[in-house]
């Protein structure tokens, strides 16, 4: 079935968003980690970026937990209730032009 409306979607999680959601530090390093297989498997891939459903990562959160010995990987619940609720404006929560064709702009 096809959605009708963003509002039938489930939600989303970037990188930007992941990071937050975990409430990791601007050091550590989220891309490296998801690039060495260290961080569960995307859903999708969409335009190289790796997004994941909302659930997934909540699910996979204790077993992250368990692989680490440096990061906490807790869940922040704010982040995740607004998420949830549509409501989110952290990074990665607006879509940003890039490349030569946003120097167009």
């Amino acid at each position: 079935m096809w959605a009708q409306s963003v509002d039938e979607l489930p939600p989303l999680v970037g990188l930007q968003e992941a990071t937050q959601l975990f409430g990791l530090s601007s050091r550590q390093n989220l891309p490296a980690v998801v690039r060495l297989g260290r961080f569960t498997p995307a859903d999708y891939q969409l335009s190289g970026s790796p997004p994941w459903l909302l659930d997934t990562l909540i699910e996979a959160a204790p077993d992250i937990q368990a692989k680490s010995r440096t990061v906490m990987w807790s869940i922040v619940p704010q982040v995740e209730a607004a998420l949830r609720q549509g409501r989110y404006t952290g990074p990665g929560s607006a879509i940003v032009p890039r490349g030569r064709a946003a120097k167009a702009l």
